[in-house]
């Protein structure tokens, strides 16, 4: 009996040990990373990084960004051929919000500039909206109380923005 006693407690710890081995750890519990198009957050992060909108009217010849684009004379075009992110899409929702915690202003702008163009349907932002209203960087900030106040003007109203039409946005 000793040695069948053994033997079965011996099974056990191994059944155990493959147990603990085969089973899925704590990262694949976690829900996937969300992707819209195809790409995920990272995947977008690249593309934006590369990303150079075209600009039409004033300008050289080849109607990239050019001087009269960098004052602000020149609106870039937005079409889906541009950047998917920017036409509104509230399938892009989980995507823009992950965007709206990267280290880059730049993908922060533009992750706030899409869900301004969704509106309503982006309201799921509000948090991560309301907390770049204190970001470093000057544009992710206007860019923030723009959005917010199409996404959900009630909770921009409570954060301090508002809209006055002899100055803009602004916030108190």
């Amino acid at each position: 009996m000793g040695r069948s006693r053994r033997a079965l407690i011996a099974l056990l710890v191994v059944l155990a040990g493959l147990g603990v081995w085969f089973a899925p750890g704590p990262l694949a519990r976690r829900s996937p990373e969300p992707s819209y198009l195809g790409r995920t957050v990272a995947g977008w992060e690249t593309e934006i990084a590369d990303w150079e909108p075209l600009v039409t009217g004033w300008g050289n010849k080849t109607g990239r960004w050019t001087w009269w684009a960098r004052q602000g004379a020149v609106a870039a075009p937005r079409g889906p051929s541009e950047m998917p992110l920017l036409c509104g899409d509230p399938a892009a929702v989980p995507v823009l919000t992950a965007l709206l915690a990267s280290r880059s202003p730049r993908v922060r702008v533009l992750a706030a500039e899409g869900l301004g163009a969704i509106g309503g349907p982006g309201h799921h932002a509000t948090p991560s909206l309301v907390r770049l209203l204190d970001d470093a960087d000057p544009e992710v900030r206007r860019q923030a109380e723009q959005t917010l106040l199409r996404v959900d003007p009630e909770v921009a109203t409570g954060a301090g923005v508002r809209w006055a039409a002899w100055e803009g946005i602004a916030r108190r």
